[in-house]
């Protein structure tokens, strides 16, 4: 393979050989380009969104209503990035086969819808003076180009995940 010596030298975020339509559940970070703190700020320990911010919160629930081949769980928007745990699920759900009509469902699917129903809807938002103007960021992205996810294998791993969740505002260090 040939590198481009102008392009960073990026590495592959997702596990070599995994089959990321595989049902189980899935640690997501998804993070605002360059980090800026767009969704509200940490308190005393406990998260304060703005209206982008709950806007971001409400897309996140709203996913699972309009695609049931996602189970979403704890969720914790922070000024600049979103944790989250989805569960890829396959089978019928409300009389429909799920995760068959374009394939199985994947979780880059998941996070390219949340991303970009958020986008625009803050677009949206920007565009009518409510928040902050999308051309304050870097290329007018509201999103890094990437996301980290973390394959839960286990219920232990679970609980710990959940639990870093939830404590994450505590947590929180500018």
């Amino acid at each position: 393979m040939l590198l481009n010596a102008n392009l960073p030298n990026r590495k592959p975020l997702r596990l070599e050989g995994w089959d990321y339509s595989r049902p189980g559940w899935y640690f997501v970070t998804i993070c605002v380009q360059d980090m800026r703190p767009v969704f509200g700020t940490v308190v005393n320990g406990k998260m304060l969104l703005n209206k982008v911010g709950q806007m971001a919160h409400e897309m996140w629930l709203a996913v699972e209503h309009y695609h049931p081949e996602y189970h979403l769980d704890e969720c914790v928007i922070m000024p600049n990035h979103v944790h989250g745990l989805v569960r890829l699920e396959t089978g019928r759900h409300n009389g429909l086969e799920t995760g068959r009509h374009n394939g199985l469902p994947l979780l880059p699917d998941f996070v390219r819808r949340f991303k970009s129903t958020v986008d625009v809807a803050w677009r949206k938002m920007a565009g009518a003076g409510r928040c902050a103007c999308p051309h304050t960021m870097r290329n007018g992205k509201l999103w890094h180009r990437n996301y980290w996810d973390v394959i839960v294998r286990d219920e232990q791993a679970l609980s710990n995940i959940r639990n870093y969740i939830r404590f994450n505002p505590m947590n929180y260090d500018v």
